[in-house]
Order: C-alpha cells, then sequence, then structure tokens
C-alpha cells in the first residue's frame, strides 16, 4: 500500500464566506457612510483616501500563496474527519483575523483624518463664512520672539491657522498698511503667500479701526458670518478708545504675543525754545527723552547731525520710567532748508533712535501794509532800506487777496473798509501759518466792522482818550527770546493817547500791558498762524511806540515769527493730511513727493482751502527721513517724517485684559489661543470642535491590533 500524496486545498466555502464578509461590509460602509458621518467631521478629510488600504489584507486572505509539500502517507482514512474539524476551525481563525486587521487599518486611517463631533454652533455656520487674520505689522513686532521677531512668530501662527481650514475656505489678510491688495478674498494658498510678504514697517493702529474695516469687508463680500484672528502684542495704546459698535456675526480669536524685552530708551519729540530761526543766530533744540525700563540709565548720549556733520552733543541721566529734556544749541550757517538728526544708541529696540526735523530758514522776508486811506511811514522807513525785507503796501480796496500767501508778515487795521472776502482772506491766512497784525484804524473812534468770529472778539468798541503808558514786557514769553539782553527796571516806555480795549482769553497771550492794567499788544494762535493784536494805531497821535526803541524790535520780530514752512516733522500713520504753508497762488495744485534717501515717490491727493493747500499722505512713506514736495522740478516744500512714538512705550495688554475690554464691550469673543509656539493648530481644533475623536481610532487600532496578535499566538488549528 503507498499513498498517492497529501495536501490541503482551501475549502470552497470558506472562500465564498470571505467574499460574503467583505461584500457585507462594502455594503454596510456605503449605507450606513451617512448615517455615521451625518454628525462626524474630518479636519484631514483627504486623509479618508487611506482606506484603500484595506484591500491589501483582503487580497491577502483571498489568495492563499503559500507553497504546498506533498507527503506521502500510508493511509489517511482516519485524517478526513480531522481534515473537516480543522478547516471549519481554520475559516473562523482567518475570519477572526481578516476583520481585525481590516479594523485596524481603519482606524489608523480614520485617526489621521481627525474626526470629530462638532459643536452646535459650528453645524449651524453658514457656507457665507470668510475668514479674516488680522497680522499687526507695526514696528513693536520686531522684537525677539522664539523663531526671529515676534512678526515671524505670529506668521507661523498664522500658516497654521490657514492650515487648519479645508482648501475650500475664503480668506482675507488684514495688516496695519490695510492694503488693497490683501484685503480680498483669497484660497489657502494665496494666503499663505501674502502672509510670507508682510514685514513689521507699518505705523500703529487704533483696535477701533481694525474692527470697522472687517465689519466693512464682510459686508463687501456678503458674508453672513465671519471670523477675524488677531495676532497682535496688543500694546496698550491701540486700546485707549473702544467705541466701534460690536457685530454677533463676527467672531474674534485673541492669540497674543509678548517678548522678554519690555526697556525702551527714545526720543520722544522735539521743538524750538524759539520759532524764530535766523542765519548766524543761535538754535536751541529741545529734545524730549523718555525711559520705558525698570533701571535707570546714566550719561546716555545724545548729539544733533546735520548732513554727517555733528553740530551739538549732550549727555543725560534718565531715571526708570521717567523722561529727561536735553536742549541742544547750534547756529546756521545758511538759509534754506536746515535738516538735521537728533540720534541716541539704545539697543535692541532702535527705529525710535533717530528723530529728523527740518527749519525753513528764510534768505528774506516779505512784509505787506494793507491801509485805508494813506500808508504809514514808519513801516517805510523801518523795512523798505533794509535788503533782508521785501516790503509792499495796498490799498484795502485795490487788492488782490491770492497773493496774500506769499507775505510773512502782513500789518491790516480793524476797518470798516474790509471786505467780506478780505476778511475771510486774511483769517485763513493765519490759519495756513502767516503772521498777521491787527491795529486801531486811524481816524475811528468806534468799531463797526470786525473780522472773523474768531478774531472779533479781541478789540473793545469804543476808543479810550485817558493818557497812559507802557509798563510791563512779558520778557519770558518766546516771542522776546533773543530780542532783550536785559531789561531795565527804570526804562523810558513809551506813553499812550489813545487806545481800543483789548480782551485777553485763554487762546491769547499779553506781551506787553498798560499802567492802567490793560493789554498793549497781544499773541494769539490761530491755527497754525499767530495773529498780533495791537490797541493802537501806528500813527504818532496814538502813542509813541514808533518814536521809541521797541518799535524795531517788535515788527522785525513779528516778521521772522511768521517765516513759512511746515512743522519741524510728522508721524508717519498718525499726520495724515499736512498743510502746505505759504504757497504761492502760481503753483499748480499738481504735487509730487520723493525721498531724499531712496527712489521712491509719489502723487498725493490735495485739497484747497482758501489760502492753504492740504495734502493726503495716507500710510504711504515707507521709512521715516525727509520728503521733498515739489511742483514739476521745483522744490515747493521740505518736509521730515518719524515713526509713531505710540510704538516706543513698552506697555501691552495681556490676553485676558484684552479679553475682558471686549467682552466688556459686547464683542463675540470665542476665545483667547496660545500663540508663539507650535499649538495654535491644536487650540484652534479644541475650541471650535466639542471634542476630537482621533485618540479613540488610536487606541481601537492598538486593541486590534493585541487580539490578532493574540488569536495568531494562542488560537491551535
Amino acid at each position: 500500500m503507498f499513498i498517492n500524496g497529501l495536501f490541503f486545498e482551501p475549502a470552497t466555502e470558506y472562500l465564498s464566506d470571505e467574499e460574503t464578509l467583505l461584500s457585507v461590509l462594502i455594503v454596510n460602509l456605503s449605507t450606513s457612510k451617512k448615517a455615521f458621518f451625518v454628525t462626524m467631521e474630518f479636519l484631514n478629510p483627504q486623509m479618508l483616501y487611506g482606506l484603500f488600504a484595506l484591500a491589501i489584507p483582503v487580497v491577502v486572505h483571498l489568495f492563499n500563496f503559500r507553497r504546498h509539500k506533498l507527503v506521502y502517507f500510508s493511509d489517511i482514512t482516519l485524517l478526513e474527519n480531522l481534515k473537516q474539524q480543522t478547516a471549519r476551525t481554520n475559516k473562523l481563525k482567518h475570519l477572526l483575523v481578516l476583520l481585525l486587521r481590516l479594523l485596524a487599518i481603519a482606524a489608523l486611517v480614520l485617526a489621521f483624518a481627525r474626526p470629530y463631533f462638532p459643536s452646535e454652533s459650528n453645524m449651524q455656520q453658514s457656507e457665507n463664512e470668510i475668514v479674516m487674520l488680522y497680522l499687526d505689522n507695526s514696528t513693536s513686532m520686531q522684537s525677539a520672539g522664539i523663531y526671529g521677531a515676534l512678526l515671524d512668530d505670529a506668521r507661523k501662527s498664522a500658516f497654521e491657522i490657514v492650515n487648519f481650514f479645508g482648501p475650500d475656505k475664503q480668506f482675507i489678510l488684514l495688516t496695519n498698511s490695510f492694503s488693497l491688495r490683501q484685503e480680498r478674498p483669497m484660497n489657502r494658498d494665496e494666503m499663505k503667500q501674502q502672509l510670507a510678504y508682510v514685514m513689521p514697517d507699518a505705523p500703529p493702529v487704533e483696535a477701533d479701526e481694525i474692527f470697522r474695516r472687517a465689519k466693512s469687508l464682510a459686508a463687501k463680500f456678503e458674508q453672513s458670518k465671519s471670523r477675524l484672528f488677531l495676532f497682535s502684542d496688543f500694546q496698550r495704546s491701540s486700546f485707549n478708545t473702544l467705541n466701534t459698535e460690536p457685530d454677533s456675526s463676527l467672531s474674534l480669536y485673541l492669540l497674543p504675543f509678548s517678548s522678554g524685552l519690555r526697556s525702551n530708551v527714545f526720543i520722544d519729540s522735539c521743538w524750538l525754545e524759539s520759532p524764530v530761526v535766523q542765519v548766524d543766530m543761535p538754535v536751541v533744540l529741545n529734545v524730549r527723552l523718555k525711559n520705558h525700563a525698570d533701571e535707570g540709565l546714566k550719561g546716555l548720549a545724545v548729539s544733533l547731525e546735520n548732513e554727517n556733520k555733528t553740530l551739538a552733543v549732550s549727555n543725560t541721566d534718565i531715571d526708570a520710567w521717567g523722561e529727561n529734556r536735553v536742549s541742544l544749541s547750534f547756529v546756521p550757517e545758511t538759509s534754506g532748508n536746515f535738516r538735521a538728526n537728533v540720534r541716541i544708541s539704545d539697543y535692541p529696540i532702535v527705529f525710535d533712535d533717530n528723530y529728523f526735523v527740518n527749519l525753513n530758514i528764510a534768505s528774506s522776508l516779505r512784509v505787506l501794509e494793507l491801509f485805508e486811506d494813506s500808508p504809514d511811514q514808519s513801516l517805510e522807513y523801518l523795512f523798505a532800506e533794509d535788503t533782508l525785507f521785501n516790503f509792499d503796501r495796498r490799498n484795502v480796496l485795490q487788492f488782490d487777496i491770492q497773493s496774500l500767501s506769499q507775505y510773512n508778515l502782513v500789518i491790516a487795521p480793524y476797518s470798516e473798509k474790509l471786505s467780506e472776502g478780505l476778511k475771510l482772506a486774511l483769517t485763513a491766512y493765519a490759519d495756513a501759518g502767516g503772521a498777521l497784525l491787527l491795529h486801531a484804524p486811524l481816524l475811528a473812534s468806534s468799531l463797526t466792522a470786525s473780522l472773523d468770529p474768531a478774531l472779533e472778539t479781541q478789540i473793545g468798541t469804543f476808543a479810550d482818550t485817558a493818557s497812559t503808558r507802557l509798563n510791563m514786557i512779558t520778557d519770558e514769553h518766546p516771542f522776546f527770546k533773543n530780542v532783550f539782553t536785559k531789561v531795565p527796571t527804570n526804562v523810558d516806555l513809551p506813553t499812550v493817547n489813545k487806545y481800543f480795549a483789548l480782551k485777553s482769553t485763554t487762546s491769547a497771550a499779553v506781551l506787553i500791558n498798560m499802567l492802567n492794567g490793560n493789554p498793549f499788544l497781544m499773541l494769539q494762535d490761530v491755527g497754525q498762524g499767530s495773529v498780533f493784536h495791537l490797541a493802537v494805531n501806528l500813527n504818532e497821535r496814538w502813542s509813541g511806540l514808533t518814536e521809541s526803541s521797541l518799535f524795531a524790535p517788535l515788527l522785525v520780530r513779528m516778521a521772522f515769527w511768521g517765516t513759512g514752512g511746515n512743522a519741524l516733522a510728522y508721524e508717519i500713520g498718525i499726520d495724515r493730511r499736512i498743510p502746505l504753508k505759504m504757497k504761492p497762488s502760481s503753483i499748480d495744485d499738481v504735487l509730487n513727493i520723493k525721498s531724499l534717501s531712496s527712489g521712491f515717490e509719489f502723487i498725493p491727493a490735495t485739497e484747497r482751502r482758501g489760502q492753504q493747500l492740504l495734502i493726503s499722505m495716507a500710510d504711504q512713506l515707507p521709512e521715516p527721513g525727509f520728503y521733498g514736495i515739489y511742483n514739476a522740478d521745483n522744490l515747493v516744500s521740505m518736509t521730515a517724517w518719524n515713526e509713531s512714538r505710540r510704538e516706543s512705550e513698552m506697555v501691552f495688554l495681556s490676553g485676558d485684559e484684552v479679553a475682558e475690554k471686549l467682552s466688556d464691550k459686547g464683542f463675540n469673543l470665542v476665545k483667547t489661543l496660545s500663540s508663539g509656539q507650535s499649538d495654535a493648530y491644536g487650540s484652534l481644533s479644541d475650541e471650535l470642535q466639542e471634542a476630537t475623536q482621533w485618540w479613540w481610532f488610536i487606541l481601537a487600532a492598538l486593541v486590534f491590533l493585541i487580539a490578532e496578535t493574540l488569536i495568531l499566538r494562542f488560537w491551535k488549528s
């Protein structure tokens, strides 16, 4: 007897059962998919393509790739029953192993897809929802962070937030620059590209402006719901006012960033001791320094430079969280635009260590006398023969008001002969930066005419003929700076025979008083200019002013007081509209602004208001420095620009403090997310979803794999 051979073949029943099992799984998945996923969503739905890996164990189990070995045996009668029992056992074992492998693979795939059950508010989200990201790119975001500057930390967290949302989500980027290129719906890739371009060189903005902008954009693009993520160091100065009406459709998420560097010494402001600047005359520039640090500073060097030439140097001490004033004196040698730079050294925050100033030093002064019947000879004697002055005189009835802006000083009477147009023009002239001297009319005993309401209350109605004399000069006022070396106590001051009573107000300073206590000469600030009110006429019958030694320095000082030119300096982002002072009427309103240190230039929008031209600067200046205002190729004016000092104050709000402010105002604040780390993504996930389910699937996969191992190890066929 011999054995033909013995080998085992897969049972046909086993094959059919596996096919049946696979078909049941597919049918169940397809039929239950809608019910199972009706409340479940995925953060990474693209990972569900990994379910195709379920075919791998199915193929392994459907096709037996084991090589069969032929074994000869004498008698197989007793093995038939064993074969049948073993086949049934193997069939059950293989089915369980297949099922466990399928479940383990499916659980791993679902875990990587990050399933979650959305909260009720998220399940009710409208499809018209847009995500807005505000990235604070002000200069304070240059402070050191974890991955570089704070802006780099904010940018990294912003990338994570963008990656959190699906590829079909629309984004809008808000920065301090309010660029139209960024404030439009963008897909995820476009948003990442725009985020990479943001640089920390923009001026600070108020929180109110951010919220107004977000509401406006949501309405513009017809979004019923929107989310606004705020990436910022939240400087306290940005939340000084919060008047925007809250919008319930706008959900806010705060991502605060902070740096360990909270100390800073900076130049806060500069101003002249006296506004009168002349060639070969000493000029004193005052500099205010502030120390925002817990420690005082000793021997800080402050220098004044002009075209790489050091003009003055001073050293000072500043207490912790204190301030100090330093005076720098220099003598300008030439007329024209005097460009200077005040400099200190304070690392690592350096954007506020320079302060640019521009002084307009006139080479000649233009003086205009407006008279009623005949001109005043004393003015001609004073100005006509001096080469420093260009003296003109015009009758009030025969004067072109368009030429007013050419003059540094205009002398005019309180006269009823002044036309309404001339009255308004004189007020506009002063408001634009000119110096205006108003004196009593020669023959009037009463005044029935008036100027603009801003000026008409400064002089009485009837003339007083009681004789008196001048009594006191307010020599400490900046107007008299460098005018008198010393005023003698027994000086012989002019007499006054006839005068109008001047009314002192809070906006006017008394420069000279009379013995009876009435003001003789007053200085009033009007707009950006000055108005001098003189209680008498310049004729010698009214007073002895024109025959005294006081007359010449007073009038010359007034002429220098009204020298043209713009402010000493402007702040980028703060001074959005600046006046062009003393603009000649012949200049075309189409102007061009150019940087003196780079090739940057642009054409600003302009608006004419009487004798004044307003220039809209917006936020178009890329850096601090000197910018010339040109008409064609002619320089009209020079301006100095500095970074806003709001960013220099190292006082910040924490995320909880900002959240409290917003909540008190009624804003829909969702949560303050952690930032500056790699967990902004996870923080957002935990907030937007009530329960993230991925770790349950990891646990299930481990259970299935352990169960498979136990079956293969301990289940003996």
